[in-house]
C-alpha cells in the first residue's frame, strides 16, 4: 500500500443537527453546483458535444463547483448513440454508456460529483 491523494467518495458524517458532508479522507465537502439535464447528451444543432461539455466542466470547476445534478436518460443520444438498442428499453447500448462513463470520469477528474 502507498499513500494516495484520492479524496474518495462523499459521505455523511455525524447525526442531525450537526450532520455534514465529507470526502472519505475526512476533508470537508462543500455542496455547490447546478443542474444541467443535458450533460450526457450530444446534439449538434444545440452545440452539445463532448468538447462543449469539457469546456463547461472546466469553467464550473474554476468557479469552485463541487456537484452537477443531471440525468442519465435525458432524451436524445450522445456520441455513442441512443441509450438502448430497442424501443422496449431492454437492451442497453454499450457505446452510449461508455460515453456517459467518459463524461462522469471527466467530472471526477475536475472535482465535480455528478448527482
Amino acid at each position: 500500500c502507498v499513500p494516495s491523494d484520492n479524496r474518495g467518495g462523499v459521505i455523511v458524517k455525524g447525526h442531525a443537527p450537526g450532520r455534514e458532508l465529507t470526502y472519505q479522507n475526512g476533508r470537508p465537502y462543500w455542496l455547490m453546483g447546478e443542474t444541467n439535464w443535458a450533460a450526457f447528451r450530444t446534439e449538434l444543432t444545440e452545440n452539445l458535444t463532448f468538447d462543449t461539455f469539457r469546456r463547461y466542466v472546466n469553467r464550473r470547476a474554476a468557479d469552485g463547483f463541487t456537484f452537477l445534478q443531471t440525468a442519465l436518460l435525458p432524451g436524445g443520444s450522445n456520441e455513442g448513440g441512443k441509450p438502448f438498442l430497442d424501443r422496449a428499453m431492454t437492451q442497453p447500448n454499450p457505446a452510449y454508456w461508455q460515453a456517459v462513463d467518459r463524461r462522469v470520469n471527466y467530472l471526477h477528474q475536475n472535482g465535480i460529483t455528478p448527482l
